[in-house]
């Protein structure tokens, strides 16, 4: 008999396409949605105990700490006190939170529609834990006293053309603004430059600029003002090449444009991120030993002219070098690392670093041979998503989910054969075999791996990104060397790997991963799932994420 007051609701909460569960279910009492805790700490690998002192419960849920006691309004959160509005209870022996203001802690807002429940995560880092720290670059005055302006990526070279405007020496900037593709109007006293469906409009002897992109506008203060003179653009230089990610370095009577670093965040312990400009091209860095570090080398860009002294346990301090038009950034640790790059947006990348273990040195010509070998003779079963009834995701123009995860099975499936593995397709038309008969299927084929394949979607089209899902801790360093390749090749935003209970994960006996390479429900990406090109590298990704989990675990 259910307690007074207290209603079962029978919906879900959706962080993208899959729902968590809840057991017991989510409630509902004098008008205010609770959650039971212990379904969050089990969807996103974390913790929960109770004190028998003094029947608090400790919970660690993303890395941060909480202290909450049943029928009691204040709570503590990284030793902070806070209040509910709403009181936590115990009901089914199970501890509820208030839905709504609980995830506000993770800055995390909920929209209700049709009786469920979907949670917008509106900051992909901790505030709490993420620093932002400023890269300092040597001043230059404004290069009055040279002829020529030298862009190394297209061995460009323009003349450096400048004028006086009340007492101020200014340089015209107008062919380099072309240059990097922006289109030019010029309209009374306003310059209007035209980018990517953003329109930047400057006026004359003002320091206002207005960015105008979707008939939005924001208004952003200059550390200069700029002259317009028949339909010439002139400017203070360098804070103008700073506010577009540049900067130059002076020899003889020539500048050469280089791109710059912005600033870095340290996001915790063994996570950076670097906001740079959008032309800066990263890859997989490079590995030294004794001391340990890893390098990255951007070509066409300024370094900064201070080391960065991080204070983490992990990383002991990030330093710069110019080396021509080159820079290198070497990030050194106490101990050997290896690193996930993650490229969240044109403008920001981030790194992740994980330990590693010592292990025996392997002749070269071994390592080869393991190389090739690590996939052969394993049996890798790949279920598509969906199928048949069940058409998965659909968007407005009535495309199904079920078409691409079919495709995308099918060329990971000739990928693997290739590597020598044998294979098990769930499904090779449009069929729907329920999720027991696949699990059966499964765990009668003696496989050694499950690759299940998904399109993700989401009610907020704002929603994208790819991210891999495990259930059994024995999968979480599978699901990470699958959505590492995932993120590095495919370049759209890293969500990561997610912990959650996935009937097909759940009850399959053989470790495996359930793939969410990108949101059918984003504009963007849905554009990119429709081309073969990208097809095709999702099933890369995907078995070069298993066979990377295959030599090393």
């Amino acid at each position: 008999m259910p307690s007074v007051g207290i209603n079962e609701q029978k919906s879900h909460l959706y962080f993208s396409e899959n729902p968590l569960e809840f057991d017991p279910p989510l409630v509902k009492k004098k008008n205010v949605y609770f959650i039971p805790i212990r379904s969050l700490t089990s969807f996103f690998d974390g913790d929960i105990t109770r004190s028998k002192k003094d029947h608090s419960f400790n919970i660690q849920l993303k890395n941060i700490p909480f202290k909450i006691k049943p029928n009691v309004k204040k709570y503590t959160i990284n030793n902070q006190t806070k209040i509910f509005k709403h009181p936590p209870f115990i009901y089914k022996t199970r501890l509820y939170v208030p839905l709504i203001e609980y995830l506000e802690n993770f800055n995390i807002s909920i929209i209700k529609k049709n009786n469920h429940f979907y949670a917008i995560d509106h900051t992909p880092t901790s505030p709490e834990l993420s620093k932002k720290i400023p890269l300092s670059y040597p001043p230059y005055n404004d290069p009055s006293s040279k002829k020529n302006m030298f862009l190394p990526i297209s061995k460009q070279t323009l003349p450096i053309k400048t004028s006086r405007f009340h007492g101020k020496e200014k340089t015209d900037i107008t062919d380099f603004i072309r240059y990097l593709g922006y289109k030019i109007e010029t309209i009374d006293h306003h310059f209007l430059l035209k980018k990517n469906n953003i329109v930047y409009a400057f006026k004359t002897n003002s320091n206002q600029v207005k960015l105008i992109q979707n008939k939005t506008v924001h208004t952003k203060t200059l550390s200069y003002k700029p002259t317009i003179k028949n339909q010439r653009f002139y400017v203070s230089l360098k804070p103008f090449l700073n506010d577009l990610g540049f900067d130059y370095i002076a020899t003889n009577d020539t500048i050469t444009i280089l791109k710059k670093l912005n600033n870095i965040r340290l996001d915790n312990e063994s996570k950076i991120t670097l906001n740079k400009n959008s032309r800066i091209k990263i890859g997989a860095g490079h590995t030294l030993n004794n001391p340990p570090r890893i390098f990255w080398d951007f070509g066409f860009t300024k370094c900064p002219n201070h080391p960065i002294k991080t204070q983490t346990p992990t990383i002991k301090k990030i330093t710069f070098g110019q080396k021509k038009t080159t820079c290198r950034m070497v990030v050194h640790f106490e101990k050997n690392h290896r690193v996930l790059v993650s490229h969240n947006s044109p403008i920001s990348t981030s790194f992740s670093f994980e330990k590693t273990t010592p292990s025996k040195k392997i002749p070269r010509h071994k390592q080869i041979t393991q190389h090739q070998q690590s996939l052969r003779g394993k049996v890798i079963i790949i279920d598509p998503g969906h199928g048949g009834s069940d058409p998965g995701a659909v968007t407005k123009t009535n495309d199904y989910e079920k078409y691409y995860t079919l495709d995308i099975s099918k060329r990971i499936q000739t990928l693997l054969q290739k590597k020598g593995a044998k294979t098990i397709l769930l499904r090779s038309n449009d069929s729907n075999p329920s999720l027991y008969q696949r699990v059966k299927k499964i765990n009668r084929s003696n496989g050694d791996f499950l690759i299940s394949v998904h399109i993700n979607s989401f009610i907020n089209s704002i929603a994208n990104g790819s991210e891999t899902y495990y259930y059994k801790q024995s999968e979480k360093l599978a699901a990470k060397y699958v959505q590492k390749h995932l993120a590095k090749q495919l370049k759209l935003k890293n969500n990561g790997v997610k912990h959650a209970k996935m009937y097909i994960l759940r009850y399959s006996k053989i470790p495996g991963v359930l793939i969410e390479p990108c949101f059918m429900t984003n504009k963007h990406e849905y554009t990119l799932l429709k081309t073969n090109a990208f097809k095709q590298k999702i099933a890369k990704a995907t078995v070069d994420g298993v066979e990377e989990y295959f030599k090393n675990k």
